[in-house]
């Protein structure tokens, strides 16, 4: 059975967010930039957004500096190079579970 492969894709919401992922992919990966319209599920229909295509450790990078430099952004991810991308809800209150502290 072929090992299955997650693809990530960041959509940047504004401008500055995209100079700095687009800084961070540069320093990274050099000129393997990929930036394109993908197709995700928004739930009850289907949009293509402008994403880039990044390595999990460049969404790491800008989830932890998230609020120092004021980044605005989605995460998509698909499983494999074919199919739609889902939103991943990472940071959503309602889907993250809570963990009961025990004393």
């Amino acid at each position: 059975m072929a090992e299955r492969k997650i693809y990530w894709f960041v959509e940047p919401l504004d401008t500055w967010t995209n100079s700095v992922i687009y800084s961070e992919i540069s320093n990274s990966l050099g000129s393997e930039q990929v930036q394109y319209e993908l197709l995700v599920d928004k739930g009850s229909f289907f949009d293509e957004v402008n994403v880039w295509e990044v390595p999990h450790s460049i969404i790491t990078k800008l989830y932890r500096n998230k609020r120092e430099l004021n980044l605005n952004f989605r995460v998509y991810n698909r499983a494999n190079n074919r199919g739609i991308a889902k939103l991943w809800r990472f940071e959503d209150p309602a889907y993250r579970k809570t963990r009961k502290k025990s004393f």
